[in-house]
């Protein structure tokens, strides 16, 4: 898609309302086509909307920045397939050999490729799967089942349901058995520490935990006597150190409009900052105590002080701005946006732009790979893994 900047915006919407101008005034009596036989004196009125549309089509094509897969060679960068645009993956090495899976929410598909030299993705797919009912949406590894697991959201909205479909890592095994969850899932997060998966839902006040070993499902929290949870657009796990210690943190996409700090261990709701809605995304960054939050629609990365639950600044970025990784060991704070062609890169001391990657446009997930050091995501030119030390190290500054 392309990306109009202020500039572009305000031509285009000037040219759209010059050629209503001119079709209120001419298109009832002249042909939109120029016809050579009519009288010569009326010639610049019939030109006028073609005119008016060329002169259109060439200011957009001058002043949109079309999708570009320019910096996919970059040293540092790996493209490691042609998976386009998933809408969630996810990697593991926990199986016998390494592995990534992809989501294709509108094709209904989820595959799992195991990952050959440089890390590229293997043909064919361990594993290709249509979903028969729903579309896949989320997809997390679960390192201790050596499994991976991905929500299933029913095309029948009045089914307030999500489907957890389990599959292997390695190659030869099958779908797992599937297991029912009383609310549209929007959110997942794996747990280290108890080896359980959090489930965020949509539209209805529960945190549920699943074990993935048990295949137990059971309600880890319900916020409804607080009236202030929303749908768990994100959840994520923070480690502060004390006094705060672990936290879980949570936003919403609609209708709520508030970051919400959880009990790493109950689930209790401890404070809540309201923000609006349309966030995506909420990671932190240790050393400084921050929060930071991707605002959909209004371009930017909201900056919270985790220890006073306030907002600080804002950073500017990218329209449709969604997905973030916090990458603390590299002073590292990474965005991309779901129209623009930019992997951005920036510092998470100042918030100053290191570096902005041209990899393809249409990116929903960020995955933090293993060392803390690379990213994995999805676009409209493919699947990628960049080393952002190395990116940073043999780089210009944008």
């Amino acid at each position: 898609m392309p990306e109009l900047g202020p500039v572009g915006a305000l031509t285009v919407a000037a040219i759209g309302l010059l050629v209503m101008a001119v079709s209120r005034t001419s298109l009832r009596t002249l042909p939109i086509f120029f016809d050579p036989l009519t009288p010569p004196i009326r010639w610049p009125a019939a030109l006028s909307i073609a005119a008016t549309l060329s002169g259109g089509m060439v200011a957009i094509n001058l002043l949109a920045e079309l999708p570009s897969c320019a910096d996919s060679d970059l040293r540092g960068v790996t493209r490691l397939g042609d998976e386009c645009a998933a809408f969630d993956l996810a990697a593991s090495s926990a199986g016998v050999a390494p592995a990534l899976a992809v989501v294709q929410r509108e094709q209904g598909r989820i595959r799992v490729f195991a990952r050959g030299a440089q890390g590229r993705l293997s043909s064919p797919a361990l594993h290709d799967v249509q979903t028969s009912r729903g579309a896949p949406e989320e997809i997390v590894a679960l390192p201790s089942a050596g499994r991976f697991l991905v929500t299933s959201i029913p095309e029948d909205f009045a089914e307030r349901s999500t489907t957890l479909l389990d599959l292997p890592m390695d190659e030869g095994g099958h779908l797992g058995a599937q297991i029912d969850v009383p609310c549209w899932v929007s959110s997942t997060l794996w747990s280290p520490d108890t080896a359980r998966l959090l489930l965020g839902c949509e539209a209805s006040p529960h945190l549920y935990e699943y074990d993935p070993i048990t295949r137990k499902l059971d309600q880890r929290a319900d916020f409804t006597p607080t009236g202030t949870l929303g749908d768990v657009e994100d959840l994520s796990l923070q480690d502060w150190g004390p006094p705060l210690g672990q936290r879980l943190y949570s936003v919403s996409l609609s209708p709520g409009h508030r970051l919400r700090e959880l009990d790493a261990s109950s689930g209790e709701l401890i404070r809540h900052l309201d923000i609006g809605g349309f966030s995506y995304s909420v990671v932190g960054d240790p050393q400084r105590g921050e929060l930071y939050i991707s605002r959909f629609y209004e371009s930017s990365v909201l900056v919270v002080d985790a220890w006073a639950m306030r907002p600080l600044r804002r950073l500017r970025a990218s329209f449709g701005v969604r997905a973030l990784a916090s990458l603390p060991s590299l002073r590292v704070l990474a965005s991309t946006s779901m129209f623009h062609n930019h992997l951005d890169l920036r510092s998470l001391d100042d918030g100053r732009l290191l570096r902005r990657l041209r990899l393809g446009g249409q990116n929903k997930s960020l995955e933090l790979g293993e060392d803390g050091r690379s990213l994995l995501l999805s676009t409209s030119c493919g699947t990628y893994e960049v080393d952002v030390e190395e990116v940073l190290a043999h780089g210009d500054s944008s």
